[in-house]
């Protein structure tokens, strides 16, 4: 989901800024809340009942914001919330697995 808040869409790289599609990086306006987490937690809360038992959902993370979503993850009654880095050490994706039960 889009993680990019609209404060620091100026700020982003020009290879990013300039050729991604804005909505594709914020959503609409304000939909990715002050800490660029907003959908993230939606998916979390709602994908819970979508997925079935063992299940995992993948979710994209911008920089910084792994940590808040594998914790919301494990609140929200994942099994499991694991981070993986991308190849520049930043934790990009966010691993969580729906109980077995």
């Amino acid at each position: 989901p889009p993680y990019v808040t609209e404060a620091e869409l100026p700020q982003l790289q020009p290879e990013v800024r300039d050729y991604e599609p804005a909505l594709a990086l914020t959503g609409e306006p304000g939909a990715t809340g002050p800490d660029g987490t907003r959908l993230h937690r939606l998916l979390l809360d709602e994908a819970l009942r979508f997925l079935r038992p063992g299940g995992w959902l993948l979710l994209e993370v911008g920089q910084g914001q792994a940590g808040a979503v594998a914790h919301h993850a494990r609140a929200t009654g994942y099994e499991q919330a694991a981070v993986q880095d991308d190849l520049g050490g930043i934790g990009r994706v966010v691993l969580a697995r729906r109980p077995l039960c």
